[in-house]
């Protein structure tokens, strides 16, 4: 049997990488008669294939190990909606009206107008008062 086959067949066994999988060179001619998974364990078990260990960066393992623990309920802090395309949807469409009604009374031009919708949308601009100061602003930059 081929030392491929072989490494492949002893990576299943261990549940390592093939790369990992060390074959002892003194042996080859032995491995040349090796047929079934129970004669690579056996050589497995004698030392004449062994696993290398893991090369590599544990810590980064270490590190999203950690990360993971941490997520749980208890480190979760403030409200969390289900909702939250809803009250997306409400924040905006009210936002919208209350620009609409500002620009109808002629507080501010087109330009403005549309700059403060893509605000809006984008969510710069969460609310009424922060319109107003946006509007201020720009009152005292032309001023």
């Amino acid at each position: 049997m081929s030392l491929k086959y072989i490494r492949e067949l002893a990576s299943k066994i261990t549940g390592a990488g093939e790369s990992r999988i060390y074959i002892d060179p003194e042996y080859y001619d032995r491995l040349s008669t090796v047929i079934s998974r129970q004669e690579v364990k056996k050589l497995i078990e004698d030392g004449i294939i062994k696993v290398k260990p893991k090369k590599g960066q544990v810590w980064k393992e270490e590190k999203i190990r950690k990360r993971r623990q941490r997520r749980g309920p208890g480190s979760k802090k403030g409200k969390r909606s289900k909702v939250r395309k809803e009250e997306y949807v409400l924040r905006v469409r009210g936002l919208r009206r209350f620009l609409r009604q500002l620009y109808d009374k002629g507080a501010m031009d087109s330009q403005t107008y549309r700059t403060l919708r893509l605000l809006i949308k984008s969510g710069t601009i969460r609310s009424k008062a922060r319109i107003k100061s946006y509007l201020e602003q720009l009152k005292q930059r032309s001023s």
